[in-house]
């Protein structure tokens, strides 16, 4: 009985919540000279950077002034992840918000800007030392990220029982 109190009172946590959803983009990091040794290792360097910068308020106000948002860059940022991959020369931009209809708009958007903004700091490079920053697949259709109503049922189920078991 515990075990099925501690189960629905999970449901019932999990359905209060309001929906957090999450669309991802993709950015590739390349060199204007593939083959290039010296190259190939400035991109592994910038990786990080690059990540750096995509969570700066500059460019979330930028973000936040296309798509007309009535957010503070703090508040957009804390719905922002961004991963390097050094492997494949990837940076993953993940954008999580209870707006199902703007989140996979934040990633695009996001990403767009940034590569706006590399290329025109490749400007000021000559053009064979140029790292490339190119969208490899537009943002994903959003997805529900939290919350996650079966594990929580389960793990409320599981509590219950332990409980049960204890008391």
């Amino acid at each position: 009985v515990v075990a099925l109190v501690g189960a629905l009172a999970a449901l019932l946590f999990s359905r209060i919540q309001t929906p957090i959803y999450r669309s991802t983009i993709t950015l590739l990091v390349s060199a204007s000279r593939p083959s290039d040794y010296g190259q190939g290792l400035a991109i592994k360097n910038s990786l990080r950077q690059y990540a750096k910068q995509l969570q700066t308020k500059s460019i979330a106000q930028r973000v936040i002034d296309q798509l007309q948002l009535d957010i503070p860059p703090e508040k957009f940022l804390g719905g922002v992840e961004v991963s390097a991959n050094e492997a494949d020369t990837t940076v993953e931009i993940a954008v999580k918000d209870p707006n199902i209809d703007l989140v996979q708009r934040m990633a695009q958007t996001l990403a767009e800007d940034f590569v706006i903004l590399h290329q025109q700091d490749n400007l000021q490079v000559d053009q064979n030392d140029r790292l490339l920053v190119n969208i490899l697949d537009n943002a994903s259709s959003p997805e529900k990220f939290s919350p996650k109503t079966t594990i929580n049922v389960i793990a409320g189920g599981i509590l219950g029982a332990l409980a049960g078991m204890i008391a």
